[in-house]
């Protein structure tokens, strides 16, 4: 097979001002139905978009990502696949968290900022309340290497 004959399959445009401009596979109904379910909730929740290699998961997310930015509902587009720089995902993920959040509003920055606090003071508890019985299963690394489990128990 000479080259020529292979295509790349290169991704659709999905302008800011019309994410379903190019979309001919329909998405719109299901983004506005996904949309009313998770903003239905007030506590968090985890949804799984699954699907087969090529059948559109990206950009069904990506459509929607700037769908949910048009009806101003922060987001944060996440894809392990290209994060893949480190050997602990948590980082990577943080990261993008942490970017996402220089990115708000000062007012809302030091609203995230406080609730992150309060997860991480949260988790040093639970790591420090747990680090001996986990160290005695064998367990070291529980943390995602953000803490070190051996500190937080000489407290």
């Amino acid at each position: 097979m000479s080259e020529n004959n292979l295509k790349k399959c290169v991704p659709i445009e999905i302008p800011d001002d019309n994410p379903f401009q190019n979309d001919v596979l329909n998405r719109k109904d299901n983004i506005e139905t996904l949309t009313t379910f998770i903003t239905s909730f007030e506590q968090s929740i985890v949804l799984c978009i699954d699907g087969g290699w090529g059948q559109g998961k990206t950009t069904f997310i990506k459509m929607w990502e700037k769908y949910l930015h048009q009806h101003s509902i922060p987001t944060i587009y996440f894809n392990a696949w290209e994060s893949d720089y480190t050997n602990d995902a948590l980082i990577a993920l943080i990261g993008e968290i942490n970017i996402a959040v220089e990115k708000l509003p000062e007012k809302e920055q030091k609203k995230v900022k406080i609730f992150i606090e309060k997860i991480y003071g949260f988790a040093a508890n639970f790591l420090k309340a747990t680090a001996p019985t986990l160290a005695n299963l064998g367990i070291k690394a529980v943390s995602g290497g953000l803490t070190n489990t051996d500190e937080l128990t000489k407290h």
